[in-house]
């Protein structure tokens, strides 16, 4: 028989259709192995996303105006947020990213206080020009956190 120009018997052929045959074998292996790396990433995305909400609940989204009792759930959710990191962290490439994201989050919530917060409102002369102030700067740390958890 001729195939492409090429001449084959018939004992040749039977070895060109195991050899297809394994062919698609392998594709059809890696396409699963793919779809089952891709549905392990989004559950592992939604539980991240879950659990980083679940921490920042009250604080985030922004309310109108955080109450000066709002101010310890910065702290508290910090190891819940660090812990939901550390479980998600086997599921994405940019390790270091989410590493600095945590560390970020970390900080600013290390720091954040009523009276940081309030001294930013009540004394606008003391802005630098482009200066976002503690609501927005929090959101944009969340959201960053977050954009980790992006679907693939």
């Amino acid at each position: 028989m001729e195939i492409f120009g090429f001449t084959f018997s018939s004992g040749e052929l039977w070895l060109l259709g195991i050899c297809g045959a394994l062919i698609m074998a392998l594709i059809a292996h890696r396409l699963a192995l793919n779809l089952q790396k891709r549905n392990a990433f989004n559950s592992a995305a939604t539980t991240f996303r879950n659990k980083v909400l679940a921490a920042v609940q009250g604080i985030y989204p922004i309310p109108p105006v955080w109450q000066p009792q709002d101010y310890p759930r910065f702290k508290q959710s910090i190891p819940e947020v660090e812990t939901a990191a550390a479980e998600f962290k086997p599921f994405i490439k940019r390790r270091t990213g989410i590493d600095a994201a945590v560390k970020e989050y970390r900080d600013y919530c290390q720091k954040k206080t009523y009276e940081s917060a309030s001294a930013w409102e009540m004394y606008t002369s003391m802005r630098d020009p482009g200066d976002i102030g503690p609501v927005e700067t929090f959101r944009k740390i969340v959201e960053h956190l977050l954009s980790f958890a992006e679907r693939n």
